[in-house]
């Protein structure tokens, strides 16, 4: 399964619920429309991290390029100052292009993005080695190392922070505060600091959530403690502003001082509760039975309800007080878990048969479910049957809030393509990612290949 081991090589695998936390409705200057960009730099690479509606209806990209960066529609093409740059690209509800700006260095691995209601950008990621980020420059700790950071309403840099252990470190999902600051979460190889707050001895491959106050100091710090390993994959407010990290860990884990029974099988997930000032209110636990695991991508809210999408192999219970909510993979197939705002379980699904699927991104729209993530051979979401053009191709899906899919469609070239960002506006999915070679779009596009790599990004 390719695409599902590059995802964990890029991070992917954990990365990409609509990190975005609007406290104001996007409004769209320009009528919407279907449309395709594409991102690529000739006989290099150039990957897309993530991508985020402001307040005024721009649709915003994050990504790095190497040599002269080209957009699908723009006649004006940017060098790169050094090996990786960093970039932002505004698109209008129509697909024109609206700005694009740069940042000399980087070298993120990674990238998430959140806005806060004066469209202040906050960003999370990973970087390797020394590495300059929005004129800061920013220290190699050992291995992977977190990034931080703040620019205003005119991607200008407000702060930016990195830090490390010395082990491999990653910043997986990012979501704005109340007060104007962020929720990071992701897993500290070993012992480090964020924003300066201590995150204990905790051992190796651990996930963490911290709260980031809007002047770059930390506020509060959780753990989700294991002797083995764990990781903290997303983060979403619930209905009544409390914050919730999803997770998996392998062999017990303590979380707020709870500790958390270990399943039969290799990984099981978590979906752990916080007060905005850091108290834990409750965890809920989803065991995977022998020989089998589950990896919970993201996390989103939505009416209410908190959605949990992910890549499942074997067995897992999705509802421990009952058992109603166990589920069997033919392979390593997508679920999607819905559950009341008290952590009750409603209702859970699976997509996929001997052929891999997961889902890496969920977003809703404001009245439905969109997911996206990647497959190979054929899926089949409800009355749509998907296969691929080549070796890994990208599905978005709708769904309602009982679960059933409305309609289904796919991205995809001859080789392998994956999904990376995902929200929405105006009931439309955006769905950001990479591909491999010539893309195929749903609404008929087909875009040329630029260099060994390329992003994407698409309206429904």
């Amino acid at each position: 399964m390719r695409f599902h081991t590059i995802a964990l090589a890029l991070i992917a695998l954990v990365l990409i619920a609509s990190c975005s936390d609007d406290s104001t409705t996007p409004q769209d200057e320009h009528a919407p429309a279907r449309f395709s960009r594409m991102f690529g730099s000739y006989g290099q690479q150039t990957r897309i991290h993530d991508v985020i509606v402001l307040s005024d209806g721009l649709r915003v990209v994050a990504g790095a390029f190497r040599g002269v960066l080209h957009i699908t529609a723009s006649s004006d093409s940017v060098t790169a100052a050094t090996m990786d740059d960093f970039f932002l690209a505004a698109f209008k509800p129509d697909g024109s292009l609206a700005w694009k700006r740069t940042f000399p260095n980087g070298n993120l691995y990674s990238c998430r993005l959140a806005r806060d209601g004066s469209d202040n950008l906050y960003m999370a990621g990973s970087y390797g080695g020394s590495t300059n980020v929005a004129g800061t420059d920013l220290s190699d700790y050992g291995l992977n190392n977190v990034m931080i950071a703040r620019l205003d309403s005119e991607s200008d840099p407000v702060w930016v922070q990195g830090s490390g252990s010395g082990d491999n470190d990653f910043a997986l999902d990012c979501m704005t505060a109340a007060d104007g600051g962020m929720f990071v979460c992701g897993i500290a190889g070993d012992e480090m600091t964020i924003a300066g707050e201590d995150m204990g001895q905790i051992g190796k491959n651990t996930g963490f959530l911290v709260k980031v106050n809007p002047n770059g100091v930390g506020s509060w710090a959780a753990t989700a403690a294991t002797s083995s390993l764990s990781s903290c994959n997303g983060v979403t407010r619930a209905a009544n502003g409390d914050v919730l990290v999803v997770g998996s860990y392998a062999g017990t884990v303590d979380i707020g001082g709870e500790v958390l029974p270990a399943g039969a099988g290799t990984r099981s997930m978590f979906i752990a509760r916080f007060s905005n000032t850091g108290d834990p209110v409750r965890n809920l636990y989803i065991p995977a039975s022998t020989a089998s695991a589950v990896y919970p991508n993201a996390i989103v809210q939505a009416n209410g309800k908190i959605v949990v999408v992910g890549g499942i192999s074997g067995t897992a219970d999705f509802d421990v007080t009952s058992g109603a909510g166990e589920m069997t993979s033919a392979g390593t197939n997508a679920f999607v878990a819905l559950y009341s705002d008290d952590g009750a379980f409603q209702w859970a699904r699976t997509f996929g048969s001997a052929d891999p699927a997961d889902i890496s991104a969920v977003t809703y729209t404001g009245s439905d479910l969109v997911i996206a993530g990647g497959f190979e051979g054929t899926l089949t979401l409800d009355a749509t049957n998907l296969t691929d053009f080549g070796q890994a191709d990208v599905f978005v899906a709708h769904l309602n809030l009982g679960g059933d899919v409305t309609r289904a469609s796919q991205i995809g070239s001859n080789e392998f393509d994956y999904v990376l960002g995902l929200t929405a506006a105006g009931g439309r999915a955006i769905v950001a990612g990479t591909a491999e070679d010539i893309v195929t779009f749903p609404n008929g596009d087909v875009r040329k290949r630029f260099g060994t790599l390329d992003g994407f990004v698409y309206q429904e």
